[in-house]
Order: C-alpha cells, then sequence, then structure tokens
C-alpha cells in the first residue's frame, strides 16, 4: 500500500471513529449489512506501528465496548460475527501487540454467557475463524508472554468449548493460507499443561498474599481477582 493510499485510509478511519463516538445510533451503523466485513479485513495488510494500524485497532475497540448484542437484529449480528472473524484473522497473523488486543476483544465479544452472538457464530458457514482462533491461542501459550496473556487465551479456549462444545478443543481444522497447525494432540497437552502451570503459579501468589494479608488483617482486591482467575482455569 503506497503512502498517498495509507493518508486517505488514515483520514477514513478517524472520520470513523468520530462517527462511532458521536451517539448510539452511530456506533450500530457498523452492524449493518457488510459494513464491518468491508472495513477490517484489511488491518493485517497495514504496516506495523502505522497509524492506520492504530486507528482501526481503536475503531475496533471502541465498537467492542459499545456494542451490546442483547435484541439484536440477525441482520446486525452478522455484522458482529465478522467482526469476531477479522478479530480472529488479526490474532492468529499478526505478532505485535495487536495480537494481545485482538486476544483481549475476543474474549470480550465470547464471555458473554447466553448471548445470541453464539447462536450467531454456531451457524456460520466456514471454519476458518475457528482455526484461526487455535493458532492465536498456540502462539501466546507457547511463547515467553507475562501469565496474564496464558490466562486471557485459556479463558478464550473455554469460551470457544462453550460456543462450539469440546470437540473445538480436539478437532483436526485445516489453517488456511498453507500455514501448518499444531497437530491436535499436541494442542490438547498445551492447553492442558499451561492450565496446569497457571493453576500452580496462581496458587502459589495466592498462599503468599493470604499470608501477608493475615499480618495486616486486611483481604486485598488482588486475592479476590486471582482467587477468580483461578476458578477460570479449573473450569
Amino acid at each position: 500500500m503506497c503512502r498517498s493510499d495509507l493518508t486517505i485510509t488514515k483520514e477514513c478511519f478517524e472520520l470513523l471513529s468520530l462517527i462511532a463516538i458521536a451517539s448510539e445510533d452511530g456506533v450500530y451503523r457498523f452492524c449493518e449489512p457488510g459494513v464491518i466485513a468491508m472495513i477490517f479485513p484489511q488491518i493485517s495488510s497495514f504496516p506495523d506501528g502505522s497509524r492506520c494500524l492504530e486507528l482501526a485497532t481503536h475503531l475496533m475497540q471502541l465498537l467492542v465496548n459499545k456494542l451490546r448484542v442483547d435484541g439484536m437484529t440477525v441482520e446486525k449480528l452478522q455484522g458482529m460475527t465478522s467482526m469476531v472473524t477479522s478479530l480472529a484473522r488479526l490474532f492468529a497473523v499478526l505478532h505485535t501487540t495487536v495480537k494481545f488486543e485482538s486476544l483481549h476483544m475476543l474474549t470480550a465479544l465470547l464471555s458473554q454467557k447466553e448471548s445470541p452472538l453464539h447462536d450467531a457464530l454456531r451457524s456460520m458457514p466456514s471454519t476458518i475463524w475457528k482455526s484461526q482462533i487455535r493458532v492465536g491461542i498456540t502462539a501466546i501459550l507457547q511463547n515467553r508472554v507475562v501469565s496474564s496473556e496464558k490466562l486471557h487465551a485459556l479463558l478464550l479456549a473455554e469460551c470457544m468449548m462453550a460456543i462450539l462444545g469440546e470437540n473445538w478443543l480436539s478437532e483436526d481444522y485445516k489453517f488456511p493460507d498453507d500455514q501448518n497447525m499444531m497437530p491436535v494432540d499436541k494442542f490438547v497437552l498445551l492447553v492442558l499443561e499451561s492450565a496446569r502451570i497457571e493453576v500452580a503459579v496462581l496458587l502459589n501468589e495466592l498462599a503468599y498474599l493470604k499470608y501477608e494479608s493475615s499480618k495486616n488483617s486486611q483481604k486485598d482486591d488482588a486475592i479476590s481477582q486471582k482467587e477468580r482467575n483461578l476458578a477460570i482455569l479449573f473450569h
């Protein structure tokens, strides 16, 4: 993409962000059929660190934070599924901070219980997004990243199983663009081993925090948060 094209694209995303924050009605315009599918698939082609990539990611975050799927029409839910598939691709193919931001947005969207979005995702004919999320989770769990990001990746895996059933964990998907995926048996072991390690880390942290709080006769908010995280990992 040439410099002039990037300049025009940057200005477009700045305008779209203004529309998204202008009113509640404005943000829901993005869920009209075809809008999200038109805007976001090109994000992964933006240069790393570019203003275009930053603005596009910011727009995604605005939509994730503002949109509520309850009561959405079938047509607008299709727009939401386009957002999930766009985020899944970013999560799979990018190796920048946007990968982690995509992980957080996917977790926020998919962790809503009994969401109409879940039904819309189940009815999608394409399975590419399912495999892309697997690839992204694999990359997070295989690499040296902070524990909180691994927790997010494991939570996303739990969300995928809640939506698609436990078979998602063990089904043999093919990844697009001729990229190889980790074999299913190794992926299952990676998820289980990562959960085991994170449980051990959290238990040690909890033991230390509770020892410290017992001396001060206080129960810190950090303890409650780590207990919730521990419950997620066991689940």
